[in-house]
């Protein structure tokens, strides 16, 4: 998630009291970690403005790890069914659409954890490299694109946000990371999907990320 992107969803959740979005459920939240210390923006903007508002917000990942309340893949039935008892009234879905194989599947079971007129704030990059984690579809799509998916949802909002360019990542970084980076483009044939990955960044040199985002309302 980058900064301008939870600032958005920053702006999007505050517009609905706690009554509409309480209990939240993250999708794909990683550890308390990686919110708090890696991407401080998302704590920032997205999730302890929530906590501050009394929203009870459970944290759901793939993975194990430090503030992740509910671990395990949507598509078993066991986690499932642990994640349809919190009776969510919101979902965020960040960054994750592009991460899987099958989106119109992933689309309904996200939809199937939300009670009657419940929202779900989605972001999913429009303009942006490859990125693995551990995979990447290079789904790009419009926010209208994305409400296709999800059938008898009404949008109630939507953007595409433009944001930073490669450049100004990298004036974040000393001179020796970049010439690391640099350097590690003379090298495809050592694990050349990571090598893709970085080089394929180059392309956003000095044209900016662009994200679409939508807030969904499930209808009754």
């Amino acid at each position: 998630m980058r900064v301008r992107e939870a600032i958005w969803l920053y702006e999007a959740l505050k517009r609905y009291p706690p009554n509409e979005l309480s209990p939240a459920i993250n999708i794909g939240s990683s550890t308390k970690h990686f919110r708090e210390y890696t991407k401080p923006h998302i704590a920032k903007y997205v999730t302890d403005p929530l906590t501050s508002r009394g929203i009870k917000l459970i944290n759901f990942d793939l993975k194990e790890g430090d503030g992740i309340d509910i671990v395990g893949d949507i598509y078993d039935k066991r986690v499932f069914c642990q994640l349809k008892k919190v009776r969510a009234k919101s979902l965020i879905c960040s960054n994750i659409l592009e991460h899987v194989r099958n989106r119109e599947l992933f689309a309904k079971r996200c939809g199937s954890l939300l009670e009657a007129e419940g929202l779900i704030f989605i972001t999913v990059p429009y303009s942006y490299p490859y990125h693995r984690d551990p995979i990447d579809t290079l789904y790009r799509p419009t926010p209208k694109e994305i409400a296709s998916l999800f059938p008898g949802f009404i949008m109630e909002e939507s953007s595409i946000i433009i944001d930073s360019r490669y450049i100004d990542d990298l004036k974040r970084y000393s001179a020796m990371h970049i010439f690391m980076r640099v350097c590690r483009l003379f090298l495809p044939i050592y694990k050349p999907k990571s090598w893709l990955s970085h080089a394929h960044r180059l392309l956003w040199l000095f044209r900016p990320y662009k994200v679409s985002c939508v807030v969904l309302r499930k209808g009754v």
